[in-house]
């Protein structure tokens, strides 16, 4: 078995990058856009490209911040990239579902005085909400009057992330 990292890295140069992303505020803002961009679906597959640049760029600031100790992380190999993106995917999947944002959906009806808001599932799209509301009846009364109504639009507010 190799040694394992404080990170989980299996090696100095994964280790070394983890690090340094997590505490480099451009850095891990660039990595935590891929991320976002896939848990909301405006990516369906983790974009592989986005990611790969985010990290070549995380390392051309390493090189200028240690212009005389960065050799180590020159060269990353595609295993040693899979093994960050599986760190950062593990980890930002882990914070996701911990802190379980939704998305929301303002439901608007022909008649403001019926209109809501309510909260969805955060993996919902805004594709998905207007397939559920729009054309369906809803029961906008309170008991024991039933007032049911048809949406005639919503506004759809897909999960936020905040570091």
């Amino acid at each position: 078995m190799k040694n394992q990292f404080e990170t989980g890295a299996t090696n100095h140069r994964v280790n070394d990058l983890i690090l340094w992303i997590e505490n480099d505020k451009e850095s891990f803002a660039l990595i935590e856009k891929v991320f976002q961009a896939h848990q909301t679906h405006e990516i369906m597959n983790l974009n592989v490209y986005a990611f790969n640049s985010s990290v070549n760029e995380a390392i051309n600031k390493y090189k200028k911040q240690f212009p005389t100790s960065h050799y180590h992380i020159l060269g990353i190999t595609p295993e040693e990239t899979a093994d960050l993106k599986k760190y950062f995917f593990d980890a930002y999947t882990d914070w996701s579902n911990e802190n379980s944002y939704l998305s929301s959906v303002d439901v608007i009806f022909e008649d403001a005085e019926h209109n809501y808001s309510t909260s969805m599932s955060k993996k919902t799209t805004e594709k998905d909400a207007k397939e559920y509301f729009i054309g369906r009846s809803f029961n906008v009364g309170s008991y024991p009057n039933e007032i049911f109504a048809k949406p005639i639009n919503i506004k759809f507010h897909a999960p936020t992330y905040t570091v």
